[in-house]
């Protein structure tokens, strides 16, 4: 918005609108090709993954992740019903999660996943 076009306009252009729906349908197309990309670069295999540490926006999010990784979805971790979004902070959290619970354990390949509104994604294999 510019100024020429008056106050109310740029008070309106001001508000942030999100398309939470097609934020999560964009994501959705490029989380399978980031996965395996990220996969292949550390030469693992999805199986020998000990768990999944996902971005968790939303729990309908996590819950995709979770399908991606069937019949083994229940490696897709998730703390989202005690949390919520904690933005930049979930990754971080749910890693804290899997260490403390013994979810995963030395030497373990960990897959963390993460999504931004934008849209961007990215993902990383470490061993614990």
């Amino acid at each position: 918005m510019r100024v020429e076009e008056g106050y109310e306009a740029l008070i309106a252009g001001s508000y942030f609108e999100m398309d939470a729906f097609g934020i999560f349908k964009a994501a959705a197309k490029l989380l399978p090709g980031v996965i395996e990309r990220a996969l292949t670069q550390a030469g693992i295999d999805r199986d020998a993954l000990a768990c999944v540490v996902c971005h968790q926006a939303s729990a309908p999010g996590v819950e995709h992740v979770r399908r991606l990784f069937e019949p083994r979805g229940e490696r897709v971790i998730t703390i989202f019903p005690e949390t919520g979004n904690q933005i930049a902070a979930s990754i971080p959290s749910v890693l804290a999660h899997v260490l403390t619970q013994g979810l995963a354990g030395p030497g373990d390949p960990i897959l963390l996943l993460g999504t931004a509104a934008g849209v961007s994604a990215s993902a990383m294999v470490i061993r614990l």
